[in-house]
C-alpha cells in the first residue's frame, strides 16, 4: 500500500510537470516519520533504554492526539 501511495505522489509530480518532486518527497517523509514513530513506541514498550527527550516528545503527540478527539 505504502508503494503505491508513493507511485501517486510520483504520478502526480509528474502530472504537474513539477521540476521538483515535491509529492513524492512528502509521502516519503510522512512514512519515515510514521515508521521511526512507531519504532521508538515499540522501543520504550519493549524497556530499552530510550532518552528522556523522545519519551516526552512521544507522551505529547499521544496526549495531543488524544484532546483532538
Amino acid at each position: 500500500m505504502i508503494l503505491v501511495v508513493l507511485i501517486v505522489g510520483v504520478l502526480l509530480d509528474r502530472l504537474l510537470n513539477a521540476e521538483t518532486w515535491i509529492f513524492r518527497t512528502l509521502i516519503a517523509y510522512f512514512y519515515i516519520t510514521n515508521e521511526g514513530t512507531s519504532l521508538l513506541e515499540n522501543c520504550v514498550g519493549l524497556g530499552l533504554p530510550i532518552p528522556q527527550t523522545l519519551q516526552d516528545t512521544l507522551i505529547q503527540l499521544k496526549e495531543g492526539n488524544k484532546k483532538e478527539l
